[in-house]
């Protein structure tokens, strides 16, 4: 029983850990939009690639946002296959209601990929 206790423990700990991991990039992320709204930020494109990675490999967040933010950001993901390998959808009402745009949403991904 000690054993079970322990595995949950630190699955507990893992979990807590990921979720400040993907907070601290969430945070850093925003603090980058907001600033480059007044100018470019001064991040490598090999840092910002990472950040990047980090938000859409767990699938909670999507590129379309950072297409948005200034020219530099947009070029970097287009040009930048790896972020576009994971297709992650919800089906909820909103997806029924548009499946051509979703549709329009996963043939960009895997021809960007």
């Amino acid at each position: 029983m000690a054993l079970i206790e322990s595995f949950q423990q630190s699955i507990l700990d893992l979990s807590q850990t990921l979720n400040d991991t993907i907070r601290r990039y969430s945070l850093l992320l925003g603090s980058l939009m907001s600033s480059s709204k007044r100018n470019t930020p001064s991040l490598p494109n090999e840092t910002m690639f990472d950040i990047f990675q980090h938000l859409v490999a767990d699938g909670s967040h999507r590129l379309e946002p950072l297409l948005l933010v200034n020219k530099r950001f947009h070029a970097l993901v287009m040009s930048t296959p790896s972020l576009w390998c994971n297709i992650v959808i919800k089906f909820d009402a909103t997806l029924r209601e548009s499946n051509g745009l979703s549709a329009r949403y996963i043939h960009s991904c895997i021809e960007r990929s």
